[in-house]
């Protein structure tokens, strides 16, 4: 049963600075779900380069060029930066059509920053299940940002088993989120069980520090 508590704030809001910014989230768990996750610091960071910050080693390839557009039922100029933010921002406030989860998909998987971005909302808001293995590849090779929508999408369409990769994540905030929102179909002992399965004692023991009182 998830609780609030006093948590280690003050770690948090330095990994919360270093990371830039907080990103609101959904949890079945309501109101006071959504408040833990934001205490734990849902920490992301939106890399419009692309780069880690440490090691400055690219995240993942980026596509010669967009192939999504050839999806589109009308035309437009695939080379053109504007025509494709266009493009993507009509789709993603129009109403979705059958072929909509598969163009988000790709656009998630080619695009960069922003674009990138609307690309796993939309997924998300609209639960298509094309988003599954965008958001599984996120987990892996995904910006700060990407992560956090990537566990959010995970969860989103119950596809709980997946988080467990996030449990490893380099930032332990994001791994705690995982193990969170992993815990709602979850008991304690499973959890822990998971953990142990995924991660060395020490992460283990740094993510149920960050959720003290909060698995029961």
């Amino acid at each position: 049963m998830v609780q609030p508590v006093p948590l280690a704030l003050t770690t948090l809001a330095t990994l919360a600075l270093f990371a830039g910014a907080l990103l609101p989230v959904n949890i079945a768990a309501g109101a006071r779900g959504r408040d833990i996750l934001r205490r734990l610091g849902v920490i992301v960071s939106d890399l419009n380069d692309r780069i880690v910050p440490v090691t400055r080693r690219r995240l993942r390839p980026r596509p010669a060029e967009p192939t999504w557009p050839a999806l589109l039922s009308y035309t437009i100029d695939a080379s053109s930066d504007e025509a494709r933010a266009a493009a993507v921002r009509a789709l993603v406030q129009g109403p979705p059509d059958e072929r909509t989860g598969r163009i988000l998909a790709a656009i998630a998987r080619e695009e960069e920053g922003e674009l990138r971005l609307l690309a796993f909302r939309s997924l998300i808001a609209q639960r298509h299940d094309e988003g599954r293995d965008v958001f599984c590849e996120a987990l892996r090779s995904g910006s700060d940002a990407e992560r956090s929508l990537a566990i959010d999408g995970l969860s989103r369409l119950g596809a709980f088993a997946d988080l467990r990769e996030a449990f490893a994540d380099r930032l332990e905030p994001l791994a705690a989120k995982a193990v969170l929102l992993f815990s709602a179909q979850h008991d304690r002992r499973s959890v822990v069980d998971a953990l142990d399965e995924t991660v060395e004692p020490a992460r283990r023991d740094a993510i149920l520090k960050l959720l003290a009182g909060v698995l029961e």
